[in-house]
């Protein structure tokens, strides 16, 4: 049975009333507690309580929940809330009695906001103890015994005097809008169970961390026995020393720490046992200046000294950087002592001019994931490319996804194996295979650069995107190597009438090894030209055509050529194309049931053509015209008569929903 009460503020009255639904499972209510907190004991009753959420409103200063509640005990969740007063008036505070904590052996998940764990000052195992920044030795009360989740929101300077150290259960801790200065940590470093510490809106008062001679406080020594916590969020927060001692940290967060909470803009993050495992580091919007241990950060560009120190962090398994390469690429070589690095991404900038990548980097066995960047000077600058060396590329045994931005792949020139290969357009019989795992691939900002690489031998390649870059025969001669492509996409890329002939201004011949692409079923073109290649694949299943600029083709309403593409294409998805004509398509493409024109204004139908249409197992049909207001020189008129009648005819034929759309 649950019970949901939320607006009205329930009297002593109403809660006494509450406590006879004995069935309760779950209760949510808000209620005053202006008379005092003994009203709550009426809840004792409600012996089937599973889940408690309370919001307390006029609270009495500092007063304690009745020991009574002690009686729910197949509570699982708790939560307890006390509202804010009248603006301006300090938050009023509640705190758990020990009777209650000793005997909730149930409860996992508890939320305190402006409510106090016990206080150690109040039960006997704690006499004596008059500091909670002294070590804690251990005693034998263990409150909340299944507690796994606990969050404290607006404990302010309170949290010290607590008995947060008895909670040896707890699994994930979350502290918001308090004080957590080397007493708390004295406290945390107790929960030896503990695995993710997340602290928001957190500060520490310089004099609290000091001893009555002005010395600062000793860290506790036992935070080195907290071997479960790996991870860590620290958001609007300083960060603390203890920080530093924690041993087996694997992953940081640090959003938006203050500059005002170090000493000067440009701090260093500091030595010690958090770095020994630490695999990712996420800093964002950070007064930290050294890179001594960011290892996940945009902005700052790494010079050679820092890339060195990143050297030393040898768990990393992820690491995304900004570097600055003026000096040479050398520096990137410190990278090699990162055996355990999985993914790599590097935006570089200044890089030299045609520079390769240092050889070393090929002991980066374990990498799965590369991402390499050069990034534009000066506007009016030409883009600076690097390129792979061929070391890295042959024993790179375990990546499976690259992309690359005006970075090269090897240059076949540079490898014995290729010499002798006068040009791209030959056919590669070379034996060597480069990334002999590699399933994805994407190629970008590579001009006319690609035809001299070595991507032919990326035997294992399923997935290909380029993306600006020219994309010629000697292009597709590459292409037609690889053997195990199922998906290509090619955007924004353009074709040099002079890059596709020889010496004497004949067109080259097109690679007969077209033809063994019996994988390649998804073609994706987008802003780019219908190059004679497409038209010889021989398994293409799906094909897209978006924005096929019209300038790449002869004139406008130029139609879609024969050939060995149109087999089994069984999707044509056409949009924004001076695409006119689909004779071909129709008579060749027998298998086709999705068939989609949209925005493309030069296409007509003619009337033998309907047959052709019906013939095929259409489940999908769209041929649309709606220009948009910046469009000129479209044809006029824009629907011709011919193509009306064929699609009025259509339309009769088909199924009801085969046609989308509509026409007009």
């Amino acid at each position: 049975m649950v019970l949901d009460i939320h607006g009205p503020h329930l009297m002593a009255a109403e809660l006494a009333l509450v406590g006879y639904f004995t069935s309760l499972t779950v209760l949510r209510c808000d209620c005053n507690l202006s008379d005092g907190v003994e009203a709550l004991g009426s809840l004792s009753s409600l012996k089937q309580l599973q889940q408690l959420s309370i919001t307390a409103h006029k609270p009495p200063a500092g007063a304690q929940l009745p020991p009574s509640l002690s009686a729910l005990s197949a509570l699982q969740s708790l939560s307890l809330t006390t509202a804010w007063g009248s603006f301006g008036e300090p938050r009023l505070h509640l705190s758990l009695p020990w009777p209650w904590c000793l005997a909730a052996t149930q409860v996992t998940s508890m939320q305190l906001d402006a409510v106090d764990l016990p206080l150690l000052r109040e039960h006997s195992h704690w006499r004596g103890i008059q500091r909670a920044t002294s070590s804690i030795s251990g005693s034998s009360s263990s409150i909340f015994p299944a507690l796994q989740y606990l969050e404290l929101g607006s404990a302010y300077d309170r949290i010290d005097t607590t008995a947060l150290g008895c909670c040896q259960a707890l699994e994930e801790l979350r502290i918001e809008l308090s004080q957590t200065g080397t007493a708390v940590w004295a406290l945390i470093s107790q929960l030896s169970q503990l695995q993710t510490l997340e602290l928001q809106h957190c500060r520490v008062e310089a004099e609290a961390d000091e001893d009555e001679d002005g010395e600062p406080l000793p860290l506790p020594q036992s935070l080195s026995s907290l071997t479960s916590l790996t991870k860590l969020d620290i958001q609007e927060s300083n960060f603390h020393k203890a920080m530093a001692q924690l041993p087996a940290v694997r992953e940081l967060r640090l959003w938006d720490i203050f500059q005002e909470f170090q000493a000067v803009a440009g701090w260093p993050l500091p030595e010690g046992p958090w770095l020994r495992n630490l695999e990712t580091l996420d800093v964002v919007y950070s007064g930290i200046g050294s890179i001594e241990a960011v290892l996940d950060i945009r902005g700052p560009h790494l010079m050679a000294a820092e890339l060195a120190l990143v050297s030393y962090f040898t768990s990393l398994t992820v690491l995304r950087c900004d570097c600055n390469l003026a000096d040479g690429v050398k520096p990137l070589g410190s990278l090699v002592s990162l055996k355990q690095l999985q993914q790599l991404s590097i935006t570089a900038h200044k890089p030299p001019a045609g520079a390769q990548l240092p050889p070393r980097l090929s002991a980066l066995s374990a990498l799965q994931s590369l991402s390499l960047t050069t990034v534009q000077g000066r506007f009016d600058e030409p883009r600076k490319y690097l390129s792979l060396p061929w070391e890295w590329c042959l024993t790179a045994n375990q990546v499976t996804s690259m992309q690359l931005d005006a970075v090269d792949l090897p240059l076949l020139q540079e490898h014995s194996h290729g010499r002798g290969i006068s040009g791209a357009t030959s056919s590669i019989s070379s034996s060597s295979s480069i990334f002999p795992a590699l399933r994805n691939l994407e190629l970008r900002s590579a001009g006319d650069r690609i035809a001299a690489t070595a991507l032919g031998c990326c035997q294992t390649l399923e997935h290909l995107k380029i993306e600006l870059s020219q994309t010629g025969t000697a292009v597709w001669a590459l292409i037609a190597q690889l053997s195990q492509l199922q998906a290509l996409a090619i955007h924004n890329c353009s074709v040099e009438p002079e890059a596709d002939a020889d010496n004497d201004g004949e067109l080259l011949p097109l690679p007969q090894s077209l033809s063994s692409l019996t994988s390649l079923t998804k073609l994706d073109i987008q802003e780019s030209s219908f190059h004679p290649a497409m038209a010889q694949l021989p398994a293409v299943q799906e094909f897209r055509l978006w924005d096929i600029f019209r300038e790449f083709q002869a004139v406008a309403g130029w139609g879609l050529p024969e050939g060995p593409w149109l087999r089994n294409l069984e999707t044509l998805d056409v949009v924004y194309s001076g695409i006119g004509d689909i004779e071909a398509v129709l008579r060749q493409a027998t298998r086709l049931h999705t068939l989609s024109f949209q925005n493309c204004y030069w296409m007509r139908l003619r009337r033998p053509q309907l047959h052709m249409l019906l013939r095929l197992p259409l489940r999908e049909f769209v041929l649309s015209k709606r220009p948009e207001s910046d469009e000129i020189d479209l044809p006029e008129p824009l629907w011709d008569e011919e193509t009306l009648w064929v699609v009025e005819k259509l339309s009769k034929a088909l199924k009801p929903g085969v046609i989308r759309n509509g026409f007009l």
